[in-house]
């Protein structure tokens, strides 16, 4: 069965603090977003077939990372307030709290999106390749387009009908675990792109030295600061926040601090847990600093968010 989209409360002039290029201020009509996912479910996959055009682009945003393949017809994708042309084969891929949107050209317009929970992939890790970062396609490509080849937009495609097909079969444990086998095998290649295989070099090292900052933040439910992110990591403050941001996009302060406002909403959504709880169990310093977050991201404070939602 195929995921709908739960829409949160609109934020028309709000966005999280991060890289200068993501201030939504400047996008129209950007909404957040939430998905139900969590470890044990880490994908919604949606089939969308769009048959009329509009006028004015569809802008959302999350904290969830996603990709999409263009099945047919074509698109405008506005990223970081740039605008790329998608055709049948293409792909994007959209990173934590990226405003994002588009405008359709061609009608029908078919497109499969995949919206992924980030620890599933930040924690995903093979032996035989122990280097590679799943997460690394969601930040490499943010903000411009993938340039893929002909063999490479053939298997987009296959890659999409393989998980239209899956999320028509069910959601048994089965085949949840098939959309996660075909997910890994598509980004495989993207993951690998311009990573060498040996360790030797020094972007796949910085990806492999940040990655244990990233796992902590995912585990632990408090705030973890920026001293406590780089001793894991084994590297003094300054290397450590310099990295980080290089490769992510944003800093590591803004990058936890949406991971846990995301994991507080779930909570207000999920539990009738008190605010005040909430907000101490994922490490805000009390309530009204959660309502100062709630409101930069969400455009509402954490009693609304949860009314709404529920």
């Amino acid at each position: 069965m195929v995921n709908k989209r739960r829409r949160a409360p609109a934020a028309p002039s709000t966005h999280p603090a991060g890289a200068a290029s993501r201030d939504s201020n400047r996008l129209p009509h950007v909404k957040p977003l939430r998905f139900k996912l969590s470890d044990a479910a880490p994908l919604a996959v949606q089939l969308h077939t769009h048959a009329e055009r509009v006028a004015t682009p569809v802008m959302d945003m999350h904290y969830e990372v996603e990709l999409g393949v263009v099945l047919s017809g074509s698109m405008t994708r506005l990223q970081h307030r740039k605008r790329f042309d998608y055709a049948a084969g293409d792909v994007w891929f959209h990173g934590f709290w990226e405003p994002h949107g588009y405008i359709l050209r061609q009608v029908p317009c078919e497109v499969l999106v995949v919206v992924v929970w980030p620890p599933a992939l930040a924690s995903q890790q093979f032996p035989e390749a122990p280097h590679l970062q799943w997460l690394a396609p969601f930040t490499e490509y943010s903000g411009r387009k993938p340039q893929l080849t002909e063999a490479e937009r053939k298997h987009a495609v296959a890659f999409a009908h393989r998980m239209k097909e899956l999320a028509g079969a069910g959601g048994d444990s089965l085949t949840m675990l098939r959309r996660r086998l075909a997910l890994t095998e598509f980004l495989l290649p993207f993951a690998a792109r311009n990573r060498p295989a040996a360790h030797d070099t020094a972007e796949a090292e910085e990806y492999r030295r940040i990655s244990p900052a990233l796992q902590l933040a995912f585990r632990v439910e408090r705030r973890v600061s920026n001293e406590e992110a780089a001793a894991a990591c084994g590297l003094s403050h300054d290397t450590f926040m310099r990295a980080f941001r290089s490769l992510m996009g944003a800093t590591f302060a803004d990058f936890a601090r949406r991971h846990r406002a995301a994991a507080a909403a779930r909570d207000l959504a999920a539990t009738d847990m008190p605010v005040k709880a909430v907000a101490a169990r994922w490490g805000f310093t009390d309530e009204s600093h959660l309502h100062r977050v709630f409101r930069e991201h969400y455009g509402c404070n954490p009693g609304e968010y949860r009314h709404r939602m529920q």
